[in-house]
């Protein structure tokens, strides 16, 4: 089976089966990062970065109704925009009783627990988001549709962002929606209303947490350290 035929359906099932994920490069041995056995080269192979980086297993997926798609590689800038926005959050929400979960992991926002494997055909990979009803929350990630979604833009994801994975969040009825621009120093905010969501567009200013209050976060702080982007 190949998972990368374009008319493969792919589901959860292949996601949890395949050798798909990030991968580290040791003396010519493939090693899994998040565990698993390690993948031997053949003899006298050696990678370059730009090799090791664009072999077809290696990297983050997501499946989008029954279709791989591998997600482009979070930057220095991207990651530091993460921790900054969602650091903040984390033990506030801790304390109100609300599940977090942080990039890399599997949110199915169609799907319940008791849903075979093989018939999630949508697994997303947020940056950050957040779940009230911890029942909906396994080993393999978040079942249904978190409260709070948090994504940081990464080059070349624009138009994904805010276009499919911003229709799929607001079918699934995610509540509300942060897209963080690190280069346009900006917070997208898209909150669910009668099954829409409504945008409004943030810069240099304290921005609430709508569906978690009182919690806010300070952009001014968040986009310090990305100065050069």
């Amino acid at each position: 089976m190949d998972i990368f035929a374009p008319d493969h359906h792919c589901t959860m099932a292949d996601l949890i089966a395949s050798p798909l994920g990030p991968y580290e490069f040791i003396d010519g041995l493939l090693y899994p990062k998040y565990g698993g056995k390690a993948i031997q080269l053949p003899e006298g192979v050696q990678y370059t970065i730009d090799e090791f980086l664009a072999i077809p297993e290696n990297g983050y997926f997501e499946v989008l109704h029954g279709k791989l798609r591998k997600l482009p590689r979070p930057t220095l800038t991207h990651i530091r925009v993460l921790q900054d926005l969602c650091y903040p959050l984390m033990d506030p929400l801790d304390k109100m009783g609300v599940y977090w979960l942080s990039f890399p992991v599997f949110v199915m926002p169609f799907a319940t627990p008791e849903t075979p494997y093989d018939e999630i055909d949508t697994v997303l990979e947020p940056d950050f988001c957040a779940i009230r009803d911890r029942s909906r929350v396994s080993d393999d990630g978040c079942f249904g549709a978190p409260e709070l979604v948090v994504e940081v833009l990464t080059s070349g994801a624009e138009d994904f962002d805010f276009g499919e994975k911003l229709d799929l969040y607001e079918a699934a009825g995610v509540r509300e929606y942060w897209i963080a621009d690190p280069h346009r120093k900006e917070l997208t905010v898209c909150l669910l209303e009668h099954g829409r969501y409504r945008r409004q567009v943030y810069r240099d200013r304290t921005v609430p947490v709508t569906v978690f209050p009182p919690l806010e976060i300070d952009l001014d702080r968040v986009f310090r350290r990305c100065q050069n982007a």
